[in-house]
């Protein structure tokens, strides 16, 4: 057993049992003052997910009279120990949960936690009248305790509960669904608030009737998904699911206590974790929508180019282990880059291809716009990335994409930059501009990357030979408006001085004039006869 340092109390069961010192939801963790070394609470607020999960565990810790009733009991206060720390600061050391957890132990060894009736009765009358997102399975809810769990206000006006490109609510109503969505909050109030099948079908349902049918069905998944994270894990109905994970804590600190199957598992995956690296869990970027993939594109192309983006650089993608998603990137220095995302997120990057190009800012961008649809974020499991053993930074540029159909995009994207697009101003010419709006407008109806590709590549090979006729064009005319007009070489019988003959016959005025003509030989000229002399007349 530890003891607690000095000037630092670990906070009692009895308290926390009884919600005296949940009161200020502040973290139960320790600091050292720069004057002495005495320790000072921390002053740091319990997150609102770590406050539904810690209520969980309070309803089923009142359940029964004795804490070491059952060894399910000693894995639940292991799991509290570490929620009442904060994730900033104390969750990522074990020896602040490891003096709480010891402290409690010692109180139940010594007397067992009674409970009042009455006293356990009101607690949990309490929990159920707060906002709490989580609570008992086994408790039933009526249809406004539903709306609040799931924070869908009611609204007269029936508003869709979208969101635009701005992230501003959709103001488009869907009034005619109200009966509909009544019946499922009905339905969802008579259920048992866990995560069964039956409630994720009624979740999805209201999920579809809340959203328009226009423009914001496709953010049903996350919606569901939202909700379905309010919801606790009811592992006595749910054998089938993995238990929730002790945030923060390595059991394997306490070895000399008696083993659950639950740390059992718990201990496996944290010696593994070392060996091999956790699996990413990932979810779709939002918004996920065809249509404004290829709208963003449209406007990032036809946007004037800035002298950021008009710097060369590596267009590079990697895969990391366990993983098939590609991350698509910008760097100048690929390899140094290689090395930042393996001492930062702590995996092991491979590296797929690497694309040097101009303008290369503006092809990471288009890239990114290309392939919207298929854009996935990396969750953050406790604060952290790679399963929680990362970064905090928030991965927002991985793909579900092939790598040869990426490598084809970043290839078309280059070959068009090689054609100077973009003026010395910086803004897009008006032939590209044309091809850019006809491909966006064709690209939004595909949702296969392949045929997308291939339009892509239509548009810019069509542009690209209509700019070189252009061109040829323009310089035909510019050198032959540059050489001076010699009419005696498209005439010959014309002579260099005087009028020409009277017995002169041209195919008329018109031929000076006549484009048509222009390639034509010169006009025929009939032989003349000289006039005869007035010495012969008057011989």
């Amino acid at each position: 057993m530890t003891t607690s340092p000095q000037g630092w109390s670990a906070p009692r069961l009895a308290d926390i049992l009884n919600q005296d010192h949940l009161k200020t939801w502040r973290c139960a963790g320790y600091n050292k003052t720069q004057s002495s070394s005495i320790l000072q609470r921390c002053s740091n607020s319990i997150g609102a997910v770590d406050k539904g999960q810690i209520k969980v565990l309070l309803v089923d810790l009142k359940g029964n009279k004795n804490v070491l009733q059952s060894q399910y009991d000693l894995d639940q206060l292991l799991e509290l120990s570490g929620l009442l720390l904060c994730k900033a600061v104390h969750r990522k050391s074990t020896a602040q949960a490891r003096n709480i957890y010891d402290t409690w132990v010692q109180d139940i060894q010594k007397k067992p936690l009674q409970r009042n009736n009455e006293q356990l009765q009101n607690n949990t009358e309490t929990l159920l009248s707060t906002k709490s997102l989580a609570q008992s399975s086994s408790s039933s809810s009526t249809i406004t305790t539903v709306q609040k769990k799931l924070e869908i206000e009611d609204d007269a006006t029936f508003r869709c509960r979208g969101l635009t490109s701005k992230r501003q609510r959709c103001k488009l109503s869907n009034r005619g669904t109200e009966e509909k969505i009544e019946g499922i909050l009905k339905s969802i109030a008579s259920e048992t608030w866990s995560l069964t099948p039956r409630m994720r079908e009624l979740l999805e349902e209201l999920a579809r009737l809340t959203l328009c049918e226009r423009y914001h069905q496709d953010q049903a998944p996350l919606m569901v998904e939202s909700w379905l994270q309010v919801i606790p894990r009811d592992i006595k109905q749910e054998k089938g699911l993995d238990p929730v994970p002790i945030p923060g804590i390595a059991p394997s600190l306490f070895p000399n206590r008696l083993t659950t199957r639950r740390q059992t598992r718990s201990m496996t995956t944290a010696a593994s974790a070392l060996e091999q690296p956790s699996e990413p869990i990932f979810e779709p970027f939002w918004p996920r929508s065809g249509c404004l993939s290829y709208r963003k594109f449209k406007e990032k192309a036809l946007s004037p180019l800035s002298k950021t983006e008009s710097r060369p650089g590596w267009i590079y993608a990697y895969t990391r282990p366990n993983c098939k998603h590609l991350k698509i990137g910008l760097s100048t220095n690929v390899s140094q880059r290689m090395n930042e995302w393996k001492k930062q997120c702590k995996y092991e990057p491979v590296l797929r291809f690497k694309v040097f190009t101009r303008n290369a800012s503006r092809v990471e961008k288009l890239v990114h716009h290309f392939f919207l649809f298929e854009r996935l974020r990396e969750r953050l499991v406790n604060g952290g990335c790679n399963g929680g053993t990362g970064c905090t930074a928030k991965h927002e540029e991985w793909f579900d994409v092939p790598l040869e159909h990426a490598k084809r995009c970043v290839e078309v994207l280059k070959q068009w930059m090689k054609l100077e697009p973009y003026d010395q101003t910086g803004a897009l010419k008006y032939t590209w501009a044309a091809a850019i709006k006809r491909f966006s407008l064709e690209a939004s109806c595909n949702s296969i990357i392949e045929l997308r590709l291939q339009i892509l590549g239509d548009a810019m090979t069509e542009i690209k030979e209509e700019e070189d006729v252009k061109i040829k064009v323009e310089s035909h005319y510019t050198l032959a408006s540059s050489r001076p007009i010699n009419i005696s070489v498209r005439f010959p019988s014309i002579p260099r001085s005087g009028y020409p003959h009277t017995s002169l016959k041209t195919e008329g005025v018109s031929a000076l004039t006549d484009s048509s003509l222009a390639r034509r030989s010169s006009p025929r000229v009939l032989p003349h006869t000289p006039m005869p002399s007035l010495r012969a007349v008057y011989a």
